[in-house]
């Protein structure tokens, strides 16, 4: 089975909506070996996820999908620890360099920053007015 998952979310989960379970079998095998290979993590992840929400019954009453579905527990468990980890440096390594720059007086994110603080004081007044 071979399906093309690079679409726009929504999109997916309509198809995989349509799948017959005997296929979602098949492309839960083929998610397993996508996060193995560490492709589309975060796509094979989410995939994972919804499929487990819509056929949670009938996966659970499959014996031949427990290796599989061990084998996408400790595997998404990974690939997903592997993406906070790369996300938190980045992120580290982004607010570093904007400390040297500020410390230079070129604010990078100063626009960025001020819009972010806007929108939070309207929510909070929305919130406020919402009461």
């Amino acid at each position: 089975v071979c399906v093309c998952v690079c679409f726009v979310c929504s999109d997916a989960e309509e198809a995989m909506l349509l799948l017959p379970f005997s296929y979602v079998v098949h492309f839960l095998k083929l998610l397993d070996f996508w996060l193995k290979s560490g492709w589309e993590i975060e796509l094979a992840c989410r995939s994972v996820f919804f499929l487990l929400r819509i056929h949670h019954n009938q996966i659970v009453a499959t014996s031949k999908l427990l290796p599989v579905m061990d084998s996408l527990r400790s595997m998404t468990q990974t690939r997903l620890q592997e993406l906070r980890d790369t996300v938190g440096f980045n992120l580290a390594g982004m607010q570093f360099l904007q400390r040297e720059l500020e410390s230079r007086s070129i604010h990078l994110f100063a626009d960025v920053e001020e819009k972010r603080e806007n929108s939070r004081k309207r929510r909070r007044s929305a919130v406020r007015t919402l009461r």
